[in-house]
């Protein structure tokens, strides 16, 4: 006759599971309680969220570098545009921005200090351009620019 399938495979016992489905062999489950698994969970959404929160501020941080001295070059360009018409407080904004972008960058350091000298303000003007100086001190423009500004403040 007819051999069935059942008949084919090994009997086991009832509730017993055999097979891939049981899990990685030699390793035994054990229950655990709702608290624990609660607890289990909640660390696990935590690391999940700390990876998350951690890949954004990596990716915003990579973003800001890259693009930053592109944004620090358009607000010094625009910074130079208004000091030439006198609009020094909007300029000291834009070299403000500039220097946050790119604070290396002492060309912005000299001109806020030009555009504070317009503005009157002779001890800001000689901070920034005391900045500007110690940065390169063999360039005469920052030089010349700082004595005046000393002359000025006397």
């Amino acid at each position: 006759g007819k051999v069935s399938e059942e008949s084919s495979r090994p009997a086991r016992a009832p509730g017993v599971s055999t097979g891939p489905a049981s899990g990685p062999p030699g390793r035994v489950l054990q229950p655990v309680s709702a608290e624990v698994f609660e607890k289990r969970r909640n660390r696990r959404n935590l690391l999940i969220a700390v990876a998350a929160v951690a890949g954004v501020t990596i990716a915003w941080f990579a973003y800001d570098r890259y693009t930053a001295p592109a944004e620090a070059a358009k607000s010094l360009d625009a910074g130079l545009r208004k000091l030439a018409v006198g609009g020094y407080v909007e300029a000291t904004k834009e070299f403000d921005r500039t220097i946050r972008r790119q604070p290396g960058l002492t060309e912005a350091y000299y001109l806020r200090g030009k555009a504070h000298a317009g503005l009157l303000d002779w001890n800001k003007s000689l901070a920034d351009l005391t900045v500007a100086v110690s940065r390169e001190p063999d360039n005469p423009k920052y030089r010349i620019a700082r004595g005046e500004v000393y002359l000025q403040n006397r």
